[in-house]
């Protein structure tokens, strides 16, 4: 299973990936620290069952970085989960109206985040 984040902190990108290795040994985590290299290599990679989306980045927000995620997945095969720090209930419904698949909120604490992770995987199996 190959699974994207797309987030500018490397710290949060690294550990991101540990914790995916942790719970899914066998997932391939490929890192881009900004919407513009995800979209512009996103043809050249097999497609990411799920793509985690930081919706606190620039010079590309969250918002506009979705609508040029969707222009390139088919949604059976690839969900986006928004990958942030806390967000207002009003961005929260303009990226729900925009089909994301689900949130996972940033955290320090590692077994917490371990256990979001895993929520935001386990009930999706792509076609």
């Amino acid at each position: 299973m190959n699974i994207l984040i797309i987030d500018n902190d490397a710290d949060d990108t690294s550990i991101f990936c540990e914790i995916l290795k942790d719970i899914y040994p066998s997932a391939n985590c490929l890192v881009e620290v900004d919407c513009l290299s995800a979209v512009a290599t996103f043809q050249k990679m097999e497609v990411p069952a799920f793509i985690f989306l930081d919706g606190h980045m620039t010079p590309v927000g969250g918002l506009q970085c979705l609508w040029e995620l969707k222009k390139l997945i088919d949604p059976e095969k690839t969900k986006i989960v928004i990958y942030s720090d806390v967000l207002s209930p009003r961005k929260k419904e303009e990226y729900k109206a925009l089909g994301v698949y689900d949130f996972a909120v940033k955290t320090g604490d590692l077994a917490e985040l371990k256990s979001r992770l895993k929520r935001a995987i386990a009930d999706f199996t792509p076609s």
